[in-house]
């Protein structure tokens, strides 16, 4: 006789990130990190609450959360991007949704076609009208059809991609609101309009595009708002010109923002503005004042102007920025400031669309930007755009790495893309990842889908659980210095490959922060260490609030070198006596520390900067720990109202094992494949774990004695087999 849930099928533990030696899926389970294979518990729970709740909230229990794992709500199941790469018909948009429902998806972001829209990777698309009454009739048939299945709905607010343009719209009969860059012409600066179709400084601009947009959205279907239409997706918009180029973002009313802002007139900078500026520290706190304005200008008008309206709808707001995988790739071009446009979505997101992340691939820690931005501001939702150029060959392995690769670093909402309305050899993307009816996976896409629900809605529980920040150098980005990106990665991968979680800071956060008790806080987020990669320019409140919190007993780790000079005009002196009271007169050769205050400072030069994770373990009592150091081992933790939870990722191709301490009785395992949650047994409170390759475990801890219960396992007879075997 054998227990009934004793015997795991062969595929459960072979499915790990490989295919078999005929080049098929070998099986329809993903890898996770095996089970023990102990008895099933269940946690009775509370209903779950608001789905769709956009702040993090801290009260809620190991129950509540159980009450989901299992079938968790389709908002947290990826939501497809659909793209209508063909005429609609009622009957096909009925028929794929079953299809895309059958799959397991949760929800689709209808992506609009325009058989205009890049010839040359599109080979159709839709010939009705973009943004027509015909068009929005058919986005009305797609939203009953979700509302029948449950399924939930995002608006994509571009025929194609940028956005901001609506198809040409924006501009058709309002030439004013063309996009402009400044271009010099010998000794002249003269106005160009090239470089975006659409000038998105202007709030008069932007609002046009909300008129023929999202207003029409509202319209036709607005009565699906905030239930079966959750948000709003926004796609790449940006800016023309670059500062430092032969042209740089412009707009009218740059000049007189300029000057009220920053006390002084545009014009005395504008040749420091262009390539060929001399260099030097003038030119870079030009450029800082300037990037400093335009990305204020850009973010007010675009962003903070749609993200008022998606609130006052019902509605979430999410979306990304062209360049965001680089930490600094496009800070001085394109989006000006990461998190400043960030700010006003309720879901700030990036995208992963040509395999930046990718098993055995360059460092790619960039989602921490998005999931960063979401914890500053208490937002529960981090999001990502993925697979989109990753070709035909993309498994479901595959996905499944890139996926766990983006939520242990804080992501936690997939929409992966695309399945196409038109399917055959002349509709489908030329470069992208047709992951729909064709692609031989798809019948087994509902695997893939259920581990991403489960994911999705345990990472979204509670309230992220990161003690240490890394400051993000945007002004010595904007300022043009060099090496700041290579240190700034060292920094970052030092601090995975120790197992320190963080959350990446800016200036803005640090002007809204307070210090007491040794934490730098601003609204839920609050860190015991920050650490300053090279960033020879800071504006000076950024350094006078980073003496504060040393003073007051935070730890302040400073590496490869020491700040020289503030971003912006007239704070040479206040940039002056913070510099003094934190650092050494030069920048030391060795590693050295020094106490301000209550707090330390410590220093690394450059060839120590891979102690970077080791010295913040030093001054800062991790959550998790490893018995042997690994630096294959990721993880994440949030903090529920009675537990934590702590997702883990092994990112080689070896196994790895690892002891988790936890600091509570209890220990469970959450099995994202099946469901199914395993008491771990623990000895000298710690938890045994070994991951497979590329695999992955979900563990919670502080479970009170009696709050759950072993289940006896169901006996049966083994079955005798009558006859000759075949």
């Amino acid at each position: 006789a054998v227990p009934a849930w004793s015997s795991p099928s062969p595929s459960k533990v072979s499915f790990a990130l490989r295919s078999s030696p005929r080049g098929k899926a070998s099986g329809r389970g993903l890898a996770l990190a095996p089970a023990l294979l102990a008895a099933i518990f269940f946690l009775g729970g509370a209903a779950v609450g608001n789905q769709v709740q956009a702040k993090t909230d801290g009260t809620v229990t190991v129950a509540q959360v159980a009450a989901g794992f299992q079938d968790p709500p389709a908002f947290y199941r990826p939501a497809m991007f659909w793209a209508w790469n063909a005429d609609p018909t009622p009957e096909t948009i009925g028929e794929q949704l079953r299809d895309m429902h059958r799959a397991g998806v949760g929800g689709v972001v209808i992506m609009p076609m325009p058989a205009t829209f890049r010839q040359h990777d599109f080979f159709d698309g839709i010939h009705i009208p973009y943004l027509s009454d015909e068009f929005f009739r058919l986005v009305r048939v797609a939203a009953e059809e979700c509302r029948t299945l449950g399924l939930k709905m995002w608006i994509y607010d571009e025929g194609g991609w940028p956005s901001g343009i609506a198809g040409g719209l924006v501009t058709e009969g309002h030439p004013e609101f063309r996009g402009q860059v400044l271009k010099r012409e010998g000794d002249r600066f003269v106005v160009a309009y090239e470089g975006y179709p659409t000038d998105l400084m202007n709030p008069a601009a932007v609002r046009r595009f909300m008129e023929v947009t999202h207003e029409r959205y509202r319209q036709s279907v607005g009565d699906f708002f905030g239930d079966t239409i959750v948000g709003v997706f926004t796609d790449e918009m940006r800016l023309g010109g670059r500062v430092g180029s032969e042209a740089i973002p412009w707009t009218e009313r740059l000049p007189d923002e300029f000057e009220a802002r920053k006390g002084y007139a545009l014009e005395t900078i504008l040749p420091l503005l262009f390539a060929g500026a001399p260099q030097g520290a003038e030119t870079e706190r030009a450029r800082c004042d300037f990037c400093d304005v335009y990305s204020h200008l850009f973010a007010g008008a675009y962003f903070e102007q749609i993200g008022k309206w998606c609130e006052e709808n019902g509605l979430l707001f999410t979306g990304h920025v062209g360049g965001e995988d680089e930490f600094l790739g496009q800070h001085w071009a394109g989006f000006g400031h990461f998190f400043r446009v960030m700010g006003p979505l309720s879901v700030p997101a990036v995208d992963a669309i040509w395999r930046q992340i990718f098993p055995a691939g360059a460092p790619a820690d960039f989602p921490k930007l998005a999931s960063s931005a979401a914890h500053h501001l208490g937002k529960r939702y981090s999001l990502t755009e993925s697979f989109a150029v990753y070709g035909w060959g993309l498994t479901l392995e595959q996905m499944k790495w890139v996926t766990d690769h983006q939520f242990v670093r804080g992501i936690n909402l997939m929409q992966p893309m695309m399945v196409c309305l038109k399917e055959d050899e002349y509709g489908l993307a030329n470069t992208a990842s047709h992951l729909g009816p064709g692609n031989p996976l798809w019948e087994h896409f509902d695997l893939y889908a259920k581990y991403v629900g489960r994911l999705s809605w345990m990472l979204s529980q509670g309230e992220p659980s990161v003690e240490v920040a890394v400051y993000l150098p945007v002004a010595s980005r904007w300022a043009g210095v060099d090496g700041v990106s290579e240190s700034l990665t060292g920094v970052v991968d030092s601090l995975l490959r120790s197992q320190i979680d963080f959350d990446f800071i800016d200036d803005d956060f640090l002007a809204r922060a307070t210090t007491a008790g040794g934490l730098l806080s601003a609204g839920p987020a609050s860190y015991r260490v920050v650490a300053l990669p090279a960033a020879p320019v800071v504006p000076a409140a950024t350094l006078q609030k980073l003496a504060r919190f040393v003073r007051e007993g935070g730890h302040l780790l400073v590496v490869d070198d020491l700040p020289r000079q503030p971003a912006e005009r007239g704070s040479q002196t206040p940039f002056a006596s913070a510099r003094e009271r934190l650092f050494w007169s030069e920048v030391p050769q060795v590693r050295r520390s020094k106490e301000v205050g209550k707090g330390r400072v410590e220093f690394l030069p450059r060839a120590e900067r891979d102690q970077v994770g080791a010295a913040v373990a030093e001054a800062v009592m991790p959550y998790f720990r490893l018995r042997d150091p690994n630096p294959h081992i990721r993880y994440c933790r949030r903090q529920l109202a009675d537990a934590s939870l702590y997702f883990l990722t092994n990112e080689s191709d070896r196994e790895q094992r690892a002891w988790l301490d936890l600091g509570a009785p209890g220990a469970i395992q959450w099995d994202l494949e099946s469901g199914t949650r395993t008491w771990l047994r623990r000895r000298s409170r710690r938890v045994r774990l070994t991951l497979p390759p590329y695999g992955s475990a979900l563990i919670s801890d502080g479970v009170a004695p009696g709050r759950s219960q072993r289940v006896r396992p169901r006996w049966r007879l083994a079955q005798k087999i009558k006859g000759p075997w075949l």
